[in-house]
Parts: structure tokens; sequence; C-alpha cells
């Protein structure tokens, strides 16, 4: 007969395998006969699953919350950063093949918070291309907040930028009334 505490973390398992995440969460935050170090362990690995599968369901803004939040839970640990760094960036480039910008640059912030060191010439590219057409597609939209937030990302990932500083600028400037 299993212990307790092995029939909860072979059921956990199993509900994992099936897809059930969520349910595989639940009972792993819940099973507190298991060692503490072990269920953070788990607890970590099924969230990095969730937010895997949230980039795979196009669910941008929880997959990007999901990997800054392992990243506050597990700031030490160099493998889980580099695979969070990994998934969103993967989940950035699908929203932004999918011309989805202000997703893709939700998942580009989650990329700059989970990056160690500098970010590569091509992938800054990337990220500048997403923030500029998220940019202009939010002032299109008549929405200066959005596009003030994407022109000041911009800015994060090139300083110097002339573009993102006339983009602020002109979402700062006061709307005249139409004659």
């Amino acid at each position: 007969m299993l212990s307790p505490s092995l029939r909860i973390q072979e059921t956990a398992h199993a509900m994992e395998r099936s897809g059930d995440l969520d349910g595989a969460l639940a009972l792993w935050a819940a099973s507190t006969q298991i060692e503490p170090s072990l269920r953070d362990a788990r607890l970590n690995r099924v969230r990095y699953k969730m937010a895997r599968k949230a980039c795979e369901d196009h669910e941008w803004e929880r997959a990007a919350n999901l990997f800054i939040g392992l990243k506050e839970k597990t700031p030490a640990d160099a493998k889980i950063r580099r695979a969070l760094f990994q998934a969103a960036t993967h989940g950035a480039r699908i929203a932004q093949s999918a011309g989805r910008w202000q997703d893709a640059i939700v998942l580009w912030r989650a990329v700059l918070e989970c990056a160690e060191g500098s970010i590569s010439t091509p992938m800054r590219n990337d990220m500048m291309n997403a923030a500029i057409n998220a940019a202009r597609n939010s002032e299109a939209k008549g929405d200066p907040q959005a596009a003030t937030d994407s022109w000041k990302l911009a800015l994060q990932i090139r300083p110097d930028s002339q573009l993102a500083k006339a983009g602020i600028a002109r979402c700062a400037a006061p709307v005249s009334p139409a004659a």
C-alpha cells in the first residue's frame, strides 16, 4: 500500500502526463506531506509547462506572467532562467509572426526580465520591430497609453532611438479638438 505522500505524487504525475496542469499544480501545492524543496521543484516544473502551453495556445499575457513569476520564485536558478528566456523568446516570435504586436511585446518584456547579460543584435531588432509596430497600431487605434508604453519599451531596447523619443513626445502632446 502506498503512503499518502506517494499517492499524491503518483496522482500529480498522472495529471501532468494527461495534460491537467492546473489540477497537478493544485495537488502539488496542497501536498503538505511532501518535503518542501521537492514540492517547490515540482510546482516550478508544472508552472514552466503551463507557461509553455500558454505560448502554444497563444495566451501571451498568461505565459509572460507565468515566466516572470517563475523567475521571481527561482532567482538564483540559472538553468530555469535560461529555459524561461528561451520559451519567452519562442512565444514572442510566434506572436510577432502572427502580427500580434501587443502580445509580442508582453513576451519581449518577459525576455528582458529573464535575460542574463547582453541580448544579441538580431534579437534586439526583433524586439524593436514588435515595439514599433505595437506603438503604431496603438496610435492608429487612438490608444495613447498603450502607444506610449510600447514606445517606452522601444526606448528601453535602444536608448538612443530618436523614433521612440518622437513617438513618446507625440503621444504626450495634447490632442487638439476637431474643427
